[in-house]
């Protein structure tokens, strides 16, 4: 059997603070995630077993292009991540693109200055913003032991799947 794919798992700083781009195009679904969805993202890390060694987060289906990856499938659950990281203060590269929605792009590539001041204009997108804001909901929460998450993100990883065209 020819297998046309190559799979690899990279932990999150791997991938988040890459050089590498990653193109949502406007053949995916729109960004949008509900409340439900979000927590269950936040209770599956938060479930992380200490004697895990590496979780394995998602997979991120991609096909290479001139600017790094075009997104196949996986882009909701990647996108989440990339705002978490934001919202917990976690470094990452400007690195997801949409091709078809520029009030996407301004909010992803200026996320850091839209979680400080939380406000909303007319280039911000909607459903980024109120994920930022469950995320800030949640993790100021009492019982949400922010270091320890973060520790079990670091055994987190992502496995990529670079599909050939």
């Amino acid at each position: 059997m020819n297998e046309n794919y190559e799979k690899k798992l990279y932990g999150l700083n791997d991938i988040f603070n890459s050089k590498e781009k990653y193109t949502i195009s406007f053949q995916q679904n729109g960004y949008i995630w509900d409340y439900e969805e979000l927590i269950t993202l936040l209770e599956e890390v938060k479930n992380i077993s200490k004697s895990d060694k590496e979780y394995c987060l998602g997979t991120l289906f991609v096909v290479k292009n001139n600017d790094g990856y075009e997104v196949i499938e996986g882009h909701q659950r990647f996108i989440n991540i990339y705002i978490l990281l934001n919202c917990l203060g976690i470094n990452t590269n400007s690195i997801l693109k949409f091709t078809y929605c520029e009030k996407s792009n301004y909010t992803l590539n200026n996320i850091k200055s839209i979680i400080s001041s939380m406000e909303l204009n007319d280039d911000t997108d909607e459903n980024i913003l109120s994920t930022i804001k469950i995320f800030n909901q949640e993790i100021v929460k009492k019982d949400f032991n922010k270091e320890e998450f973060k520790k079990k993100l670091e055994k987190t990883v992502v496995c990529l799947v670079l599909v050939s065209a």
